[in-house]
Parts: structure tokens; sequence; C-alpha cells
């Protein structure tokens, strides 16, 4: 408790980070901090301020404390203050889920989802979703909807990956109104920072074509296969995961009759996961005029012991849908 009010801010950073465990063990601690705390978050530094919100909203002990600084933070001038401070109301949640509702800190969020910073933004759209979970998550209207659409292009990758998964939980109804949308997000299926981005375009694209206009289907798999197919080849297992994962699904099988297997041969550097996954995609996507190249490529695979079962499953399934 001591150091608490240290001027340092490698040392205040670190006292921060370890309070909330500290008064989880003696809760007696709390009593002594919180004063410091309520201090650090009106100090002038955003830094120290940030730090200060986070902790606040962390400590079940400081739940009474919330309100007033939580609202003075939410509408701070800096954007990373307000971001802490919506950060700040999910913590809240995990350990008092009535707060947010009582101190009226849903309305505030929602109005954050328009925040000019698109991090606070996304992060307004999280929090709301982490908030109202058993009530389905965000509501997105048509007005929210479409300021969101008008604004892709000012987010981050990572952000608009979220922000494209939020619009899809809004279904327009007149026609115009779909193809506005289509034309809107039709440049992120092509997307090559984020695959992420690009798989919620696609998802979203479904949503809004495949019950009226199934027949756009095939120009959509056409148009995003080649960024599909990019990520394959990258070296992150996070990256490839995210597109695997996609084509694995149910949704994903559009996608796979124009897929050449050689793209979808695992590395051996590559982790068992992707291995495991790629595998399984090559037994559903081997065609004959491929299948000699595909066998020979897949069977070292078989002496390897993160994915030997899988490429054994692999060749009996390639050689199964020869002979049929």
């Amino acid at each position: 408790m001591k150091l608490l009010p240290n001027v340092n801010l490698s040392v205040k950073k670190a006292v921060h980070h370890i309070l909330p465990r500290v008064c989880k063990n003696h809760p007696q601690a709390a009593v002594l901090a919180v004063n410091t705390v309520l201090h650090d978050c009106s100090d002038p530094n955003p830094e120290i301020k940030c730090l200060g919100i986070t902790t606040l909203c962390a400590i079940p002990e400081f739940v009474e404390h919330v309100p007033g600084a939580v609202h003075a933070s939410l509408s701070d001038s800096h954007p990373k203050v307000r971001l802490a401070a919506v950060n700040g109301c999910k913590s809240l949640h995990s350990h008092t889920p009535q707060a947010a509702s009582e101190q009226g800190l849903i309305n505030i969020l929602y109005s954050l989802v328009r925040d000019s910073d698109p991090r606070v933004s996304t992060a307004a759209i999280l929090a709301l979703d982490f908030l109202l979970a058993e009530e389905g998550g965000i509501i997105v209207t048509k007005a929210m909807a479409k300021h969101l659409l008008r604004r892709l292009e000012h987010y981050p990758p990572v952000q608009l990956a979220s922000v494209l998964q939020a619009v899809a939980k809004y279904k327009p109804k007149e026609e115009d109104e779909v193809f506005e949308e289509l034309s809107l997000i039709d440049p992120y299926l092509v997307h090559s920072q984020c695959p992420a981005v690009n798989v919620n375009c696609i998802n979203l694209f479904l949503d809004l074509i495949e019950d009226n206009y199934a027949h756009l289907i095939d120009q959509l798999v056409e148009r995003s296969s080649p960024g599909l197919i990019a990520y394959l080849s990258s070296a992150s297992e996070s990256t490839a995961s995210t597109v695997l994962k996609f084509l694995l699904s149910e949704r994903g099988k559009a996608w796979l009759k124009n897929l050449p297997s050689a793209d979808l041969m695992p590395r051996i550097a590559e982790s068992p996961s992707v291995k495991i996954k790629k595998l399984s995609l090559i037994a559903i996507t081997c065609k004959e005029t491929e299948a000699d190249d595909i066998l020979a490529a897949v069977t070292p695979f078989c002496y390897d012991k993160s994915c030997g079962s899988q490429a054994v499953r692999c060749i009996c399934k390639v050689r199964s849908n020869l002979e049929v």
C-alpha cells in the first residue's frame, strides 16, 4: 500500500497490476487503497487515470465508488481513458453483474458506439455484447448499422472484424438497403491484413444474400477465394486457423469445390492443429486429376507423430473417393 502513491509510473503500474489480487486475499487492504485509487482516477496524466479506473472497476470492494469515476472517464477527452473505462465496465460486470444497469452505464456504452475513436467504438460494442449476453448481446438498430457501415474505413483491421460481426445482427428489410450494405462491405472481401475481416465479411454477405439472392453466392465465392487462399500459406498459426475453421464449417462448403488441394498442403513447421485441419480439407477437396501428386505429398506426414493418424485417414478418404 505504501507504494501505491508513488509518482514513478513504472512502480505505479506494477502496484496497480497486483492490487486486485492483494485485495482478493486481504479484503481489508481495499479500505487502505481506495482513496489513492480514486485520486489516480482524476489524475491529469491519462496513463495514471487509466490505471486508476481499471483498478477501481476490478475490485468488488470498490463498487460503491465506481459510478462517479466511471461516468467521468467515459466522457473524458482522452480516448485511452474512455477505452479504459469501457473495458472497466466489463470487469465491473464480471464481479457485480447488476452494477452496469443500475448505474446507467448501458445507455452510455450505446452512445459510445458512435465514438470518434474506432478503438473506443469497438470496445463499446464488445462490452455491450458481454454485458447483455443473457439478452442476446448488443441490439444493432438500422441507424447504428448505417453509422458503422459508413465508417468502416476508419477501423483498424482487428476492430473492423468485430464491427462487421456486430453489423450482421441487423437484418435490412428493403432490397435497396440490402444492396447498399453489400456495396459498402464489398471491398473487405479481399482484405489483405486480417483474415477475420475476410471471414466476417463473407458471413455478412451470406446473411444478406442466401435467402433471396442465392444466385449471387457463386460470385461471392469467386471474388473472395483468392484472399482466403493467400492466408492459407501464412506462417501465422492464428491466421491460417481462422480461414481453415471457416472452410471446415457448413458455410465454407461452397468454397471447397474450386479450392486446389495443393494450396492446402501442410508444412512441417506448422502446428499440429493446422496440419490436421489442412489434411481434413484435402480429404474433401482432392480431385482425380491431382490425386497422385497429393497422395505422394501427404504420405510423409503418416510418419509425423503430431498428425500421422489424420494423414492416414486423408489418404484412405482420397483413395475411397477415387474408387466411387
